[in-house]
């Protein structure tokens, strides 16, 4: 037996965590201001390399707070942080 999301979640609920979980890009759309996930593709002695980095963005300077990188990062995608776990 197979089981489906939609089998337990009404289509609503489905597209709003489809548009939570998908990645948006930089030349595209920025974010508001707030802490994002942010794919990160990094250029270095080794070549290129990407990495997922938790990171913020600030609408009003129009910059990333990116603490932490060596400076031959380029952001080029961002989503939503998902939601905590639930404590039981």
């Amino acid at each position: 037996m197979s089981y489906k999301i939609e089998d337990y979640l009404e289509l609503e609920e489905i597209n709003q965590l489809r548009q939570v979980n998908e990645w948006v890009s930089v030349d595209d759309r920025l974010p508001e201001t707030g802490r994002y996930l942010c794919y990160v593709i990094e250029q270095n002695s080794l070549g290129d390399s990407s990495f997922v980095w938790n990171c913020g963005y600030s609408e009003h300077d129009k910059l990333w707070n990116s603490e932490g990188f060596s400076g031959g990062e380029t952001i080029t995608h961002w989503m939503s942080l998902p939601e905590p776990p639930k404590e039981d």
